[in-house]
């Protein structure tokens, strides 16, 4: 949902980086690429965000185009690298299986493209054996793509930079370390000048503290090794470095960027509520390395090759059965259809008790339609991201119930009929219900799916004997 918040951001004329401690109190966690590609797609289709299902349609759309122009990427890697017709299939095939979830509904699909794309470029390059100024640029400019796609993307191009440090020569290395620096200083510039360099750095850099924990997927090993194809880590960087002979400098430069961007990816998967997309360009490395030995070796070590190609292959017959399963079968369960369309009808149900274009409400709870429809009209949406981070962003809940500070919020939804709002450590009570939306449900993670929706005004709110701020502060909506 993140990414459809930032995208409603930009439809409704808001810059995508705000301040997080003010109203609407969104913080937008990913570089900016993908928002604005699909708001431009948005926009061309002239859609309205109060039938967020249409937002969220096409972003999965821009998510699909990517991952097919990604494998499109992969083929020309793969004539470039005279890869036999069978083992480009497999290239591709590995890592469009690969992909899950977050490559259908996020920037990691732009941003596997942009890294795709990159990473061939660089081994041109290697091919080529010196890096001319035009082609510096051109590697410059997509490692600016690559980062402002995802901040992870530091990860490959510091891989790529030391690869040339370490394969070729200075004057290489030094037009490299040129073109990235220009391009990715002229992006960020350009962001700082539109959204403010404060509002760019509380969202992308402090909005992403949420606090570290063991990596689940090192003590867990069936989606990660069994399910995903970690295992093939070891095995590509074996190869790599074993018969390294056999590549040339193309071995030792993948060899580099393997190790670097896994060590990359470890360390930032590291943080809460990260997931095993992080690991997605250094398996493109380890790929490329096994489709590269199974090429190179053949007519020798016949055991190995062909062993590691039955492996690859049962991997994506595992995986596309996975994707079948998931994909074709499940479909949409019935009550998410039912809880988006009580969504729409209970904010038709706050019009007719007088919402205005200028009035804002907040939702209890977290991941609601509801929030969608409004826009930036529904406050402090991303409730998950405010829950786990550990930044220093100071976020000062009661300015929004406090109407002296804020005249603005007018209305609160709420999926349980209890007269208190619990944000962090702060609890708000004296909160009592002024109408009851017929049969309007409210998906909440902290309520019953079953239970009634209610809602409150703010002014029957302020006229409550009972309603007072944070624990133990004292009165602050008055009585």
């Amino acid at each position: 949902m993140n990414v459809v918040d930032g995208v409603i951001r930009l439809m409704d004329g808001y810059p995508l980086y705000g301040d997080p401690e003010q109203p609407p109190f969104d913080i937008i966690q990913y570089s900016p690429i993908h928002y604005y590609i699909t708001w431009a797609c948005v926009e061309m289709l002239g859609l309205e965000h109060d039938r967020p299902n249409s937002i969220y349609m096409v972003n999965r759309v821009v998510s699909l185009l990517a991952n097919l122009i990604m494998l499109w990427v992969l083929w020309r890697l793969g004539v470039h690298l005279r890869l036999e017709l069978w083992l480009r299939l497999l290239l591709m095939g590995l890592m469009f299986t690969w992909m899950h979830e977050p490559f259908f509904s996020r920037p990691d699909s732009v941003y596997q493209l942009c890294c795709a794309v990159f990473l061939g470029a660089a081994l041109r390059t290697l091919g080529q054996g010196k890096l001319s100024w035009a082609s510096a640029m051109r590697l410059g400019l997509w490692s600016a793509l690559v980062l402002f796609c995802k901040q992870s993307g530091l990860g490959p191009v510091l891989a790529v930079g030391l690869g040339f440090l370490l394969t070729a020569d200075r004057q290489t290395t030094f037009r490299y370390a040129s073109g990235v620096l220009l391009f990715n200083v002229l992006f960020l510039s350009a962001l700082c000048l539109l959204d403010g360099w404060h509002n760019v750095y509380s969202n992308l850099v402090l909005g992403n503290v949420n606090g570290f924990g063991w990596p689940w997927f090192a003590f867990d090993p069936r989606e990660p090794y069994i399910g995903m194809g970690l295992w093939v880590t070891p095995a590509a960087l074996f190869i790599g470095w074993r018969y390294r002979k056999l590549f040339s400098t193309q071995s030792v430069f993948l060899f580099i960027a393997a190790i670097v961007m896994y060590v990359w990816a470890f360390v930032t998967a590291t943080k809460v509520g990260s997931n095993m997309n992080y690991f997605m360009e250094h398996w493109l490395v380890c790929a490329i390395i096994c489709v590269l030995f199974i090429s190179r070796s053949a007519g020798t070590l016949p055991l190995l090759r062909h062993g590691l190609a039955l492996a690859l292959c049962a991997i994506v017959l595992l995986r596309a059965t996975w994707f079948t399963k998931v994909f074709v079968f499940s479909g949409y369960p019935p009550d998410e259809i039912a809880n988006y369309n009580d969504d729409l009808a209970a904010i038709d149900e706050l019009r007719a008790h007088g919402l205005q274009a200028t009035d804002a409400v907040f939702v209890v709870g977290e991941h609601s339609f509801i929030d969608q429809a409004l826009g930036t009209r529904a406050w402090m949406k991303m409730k998950d991201i405010i829950r786990q981070s550990q930044s220093n962003l100071v976020l000062d809940h009661r300015i929004l119930f406090d109407p002296e500070r804020n005249g603005q919020l007018r209305f609160l939804l709420s999926a349980d009929s209890t007269a208190f709002v619990k944000l962090e450590k702060e609890v708000f009570t004296g909160f009592h219900p002024s109408f009851r939306p017929a049969g309007a449900q409210l998906t909440s993670a902290i309520a019953e799916p079953s239970r009634r929706a209610w809602c409150g005004s703010n002014k029957s709110w302020i006229g409550a004997t009972l309603c007072c701020g944070p624990s133990g502060s004292g009165p602050v909506l008055g009585s």
